[in-house]
């Protein structure tokens, strides 16, 4: 499948660059820059490799950033990164309450990275120090994942939770899995600019429901091609692969334990064939009748917002 290529998403000071730093080099210090405050280390994107050169990561500027001055630079930034070849992207967050103000200014973003044609994946990092006490429940993990995919409106591929004691297991099972998985390029995302003009065009010509419905139907028709692909290729893989693993993938739970790499291969061929069939029943949901007037609605919102913000960069 060649290089393992992944791209991270969040606000600064989630993780980002020591999950890039794990998932390429199993420590949590290394090439990219860490920090704990809301203050971006990265400013522009930052690529690495990893030392055996199966692992490509890319950590981009933090966003929603402190300053909104800075959304549309680094959003282009971001775009330009999620257009590149890459078999998933990883949204990361912390474990806490989440604001819903704050991703008022990333909405449109969030709305464009969720047309990629990566995985999707939903990271939420437990910084926490629980001591002698339990950790947070799947159930809780679970709380939190629904809010953030409806402030985010992202229907994410998979989720993963993991505390600083579990996460170099967590991150070393996500990388297996992943790494048999096709890698693609996005270069349908629209930039910040395009991102203008898209907007434009849908307020004078008023048909967000018809836009709605011409994207998921070209989205169903590219997942289709991809899920053709992946099952021609790992079928025979993928035959032996144990459900429970496989289920196992798609939870919050503890790691996998899977015992060898020709088991693990297998689960990882399965993984990926589902994460597609995954993508693929999630974007018939959102053009099917019951849903296709509310998700014209969300868009609609999210062009307001989107103006919102434009206006207040303008003024400034």
């Amino acid at each position: 499948m060649g290089i393992l290529r992944i791209m991270s998403v969040g606000k600064s000071g989630v993780g980002k660059s020591t999950i890039g730093n794990m998932l390429l080099f199993g420590e949590p210090q290394g090439e990219f820059l860490t920090s704990t405050s809301s203050e971006s280390c990265t400013k522009d994107s930052k690529a690495s490799l990893s030392k055996s050169g199966d692992c490509a990561y890319v950590d981009v500027p933090g966003i929603p950033d402190t300053d909104p001055a800075k959304t549309a630079d680094f959003y282009n930034i971001i775009i330009t990164e999620a257009k590149q070849e890459l078999n998933a992207i990883l949204f990361v967050f912390k474990r806490e309450r989440e604001d819903p103000a704050a991703y008022k200014l990333a909405e449109m973003l969030f709305r464009e990275l969720e047309k990629s044609s990566a995985a999707k994946i939903l990271v939420i990092n437990d910084q926490n120090n629980y001591g002698f006490s339990q950790p947070p429940s799947e159930a809780d993990y679970k709380v939190q994942a629904k809010t953030i995919s409806d402030l985010t409106k992202i229907d994410f591929t998979h989720q993963i939770a993991f505390t600083t004691n579990t996460m170099s297991e967590k991150l070393a099972e996500l990388k297996i899995m992943l790494s048999i998985t096709d890698s693609y390029k996005s270069k349908h995302l629209k930039s910040f600019t395009e991102l203008s003009e898209y907007v434009d065009r849908l307020r004078k010509n008023k048909d967000c429901q018809k836009q709605v419905l011409h994207e998921g139907r070209l989205r169903i028709d590219e997942i289709k091609r991809h899920l053709d692909r992946l099952q021609k290729t790992l079928v025979v893989a993928a035959a032996s692969a144990s459900l429970a693993s496989v289920a196992s993938f798609f939870t919050f739970g503890a790691t996998l334990g899977i015992a060898t790499p020709t088991a693990m291969a297998a689960a990882a061929a399965t993984t990926a064939i589902q994460i597609k069939k995954t993508e693929l029943e999630k974007e018939k949901a959102k053009i099917s009748t019951e849903n296709l007037e509310r998700a014209a609605r969300e868009l609609e919102k999210a062009c307001e917002q989107f103006d919102e913000l434009k206006n207040a960069l303008t003024v400034k």
